[in-house]
């Protein structure tokens, strides 16, 4: 009985310890919402023919950043959404981050989250922008072996 209340304690502070550790983790990466190119555009950007998707992106409370866009697909064919960084004041220099690409869905509607299903051995789901250039989320996708987009987020720094 004895070494039956000891375990319930155990675990119980345990548990205690770990809710707790939880609770701050996740009040540590609270989110503004996200800012998106249809804020202040007011639809989602055709980027094929039935294919539309927004290019937001969302900054954590730690000063990265991570890219969710919405979409809208009536094409019948399954995409796969990705999104990069560029610096908005070189946008035909080199990718400021590549964010990968999310599951392809063939979903007609939904959310993207690149990084997802794929993330560059040298990117990933959050970028942390250096300070100084203004930056863009670049959205896109692939279909049937074409990547279609390049619609542009508004800009962070």
């Amino acid at each position: 009985m004895h070494s039956m209340k000891a375990l319930v304690a155990a675990t119980a502070a345990f548990a205690a310890a770990l809710g707790g550790g939880l609770v701050m983790a996740t009040s540590a990466n609270a989110t503004a919402p996200n800012v998106c190119r249809s804020d202040t555009k007011g639809d989602l950007a055709p980027i094929a023919t039935n294919l539309k998707i927004d290019s937001c992106y969302r900054e954590w409370t730690d000063g990265t950043v991570s890219s969710v866009f919405g979409f809208a697909n009536s094409t019948g064919l399954t995409v796969t959404y990705c999104a990069h960084a560029i610096d908005a004041l070189n946008p035909g220099g080199p990718w400021a981050w590549d964010f990968g690409c999310s599951t392809p869905t063939p979903a007609s509607n939904g959310t993207a989250n690149p990084g997802t299903y794929y993330a560059p051995p040298n990117g990933g789901q959050t970028f942390a922008p250096p300070t100084g250039d203004p930056y863009v989320i670049s959205a896109g996708a692939w279909v049937n072996g074409t990547y279609v987009g390049d619609v542009e987020s508004p800009r962070f720094y």
